[in-house]
């Protein structure tokens, strides 16, 4: 999926970047009201459905908790319970297939893989256990905070924040320190999840030194390093939604909430002097330069989930700007 668009892109079928399409549909309508955006998700899910053979569920496990997170999200603005009951399958069917006590209690990365964990999977699992715990309590809230505190153990630096990528992905117990942006975004989604559930300032400490570490080592130059065409293009807008929940949550060190609300407000802002054309924003990997042809969706998602984020920095700001949030 590209643009300009060809047939070779456009046969290729990106179960989690639609889901993330479905993210971006639910944030449009919280910004407008407008239903169509609302009518604009179903369509997409039907789309991953039927491009899927029918099935929800998949072989990747961060894939399924994409969708998950994406429908429960769905459910929540629409108030229709089939969303929610979609989302809760998926999430069942990880703890099911997917949960297992190899190199600690977490859910693997996919189904052919066991004995891979990653942050893709472990952060969006904990993070729709609590979203679903919330709307819908019913047991969910002990593994989605086992998924987090491994997490917090295994992949996460305590001294600096750094969230690594996973262990175990060409067999043994080897650690991947990679840094991706994603990692650190959907660590901090889990540790406010929890603690909506539960309040408890350590989580939000936690968070608030991870955050820290996204941008002083993935935004050193005030926007988001490069971080690839494909994949790797989403991942920056993956973590903008958590980081502005994060600014605008009650009991946040002031001056790091600061900083966060400069960092979302500065990069959307290079991203459309950099990237908008005649009133449309065509993104590229780089949010500092102008894209290179042929546009990703994965890019142009990426873009749309941080701008959809700084918006709703900004109405959080209007709403109170003591403090920055409408909570």
């Amino acid at each position: 999926m590209s643009y300009p668009t060809s047939l070779r892109a456009d046969l290729v079928f990106n179960y989690w970047w639609l889901a993330h399409a479905i993210d971006a549909a639910v944030d449009a309508f919280e910004r407008t009201g407008e239903a169509e955006h609302l009518e604009r998700a179903v369509r997409i899910h039907r789309t991953v459905r039927l491009r899927n053979g029918g099935r929800l569920v998949n072989g990747y496990f961060d894939d399924m908790m994409w969708l998950g997170g994406a429908l429960a999200r769905l459910g929540e603005a629409t108030g229709e319970g089939r969303w929610l009951d979609r989302a809760d399958r998926l999430w069942r069917f990880a703890v099911a297939r997917g949960w297992n006590l190899r190199h600690g209690a977490s859910l693997a990365w996919r189904r052919r893989q066991l004995d891979y964990k990653n942050a893709p999977a472990n952060g969006p699992f904990a993070i729709l256990g609590a979203r679903l715990e919330r709307l819908r309590p019913d047991g969910r809230e002990e593994l989605s905070r086992a998924a987090f505190d491994w997490l917090h153990v295994r992949l996460r630096d305590d001294d600096t924040g750094f969230v690594a990528d996973g262990i175990g992905r060409e067999g043994g117990s080897a650690r991947d320190d990679w840094a991706f942006s994603y990692n650190h975004g959907v660590y901090i989604g889990a540790a406010l999840a929890l603690h909506r559930l539960r309040p408890d300032a350590r989580l939000l400490g936690h968070a608030s030194r991870t955050a820290d570490d996204l941008l002083t080592r993935l935004a050193p130059g005030g926007v988001l390093v490069d971080q690839g065409a494909g994949d790797g293009a989403l991942f920056g807008g993956i973590a903008y939604r958590h980081l502005v929940d994060l600014a605008t949550a009650e009991g946040v060190d002031p001056a790091s909430a600061e900083r966060l609300r400069g960092f979302v407000s500065g990069s959307v802002d290079a991203l459309w002097r950099s990237s908008e054309r005649g009133g449309v924003l065509l993104a590229g990997p780089r949010w500092d330069a102008p894209p290179t042809l042929p546009a990703t969706l994965s890019a142009e998602l990426g873009a749309v989930l941080a701008t959809e984020a700084a918006a709703t920095l900004e109405r959080r700001s209007v709403r109170d700007p003591a403090r920055g949030t409408a909570d």
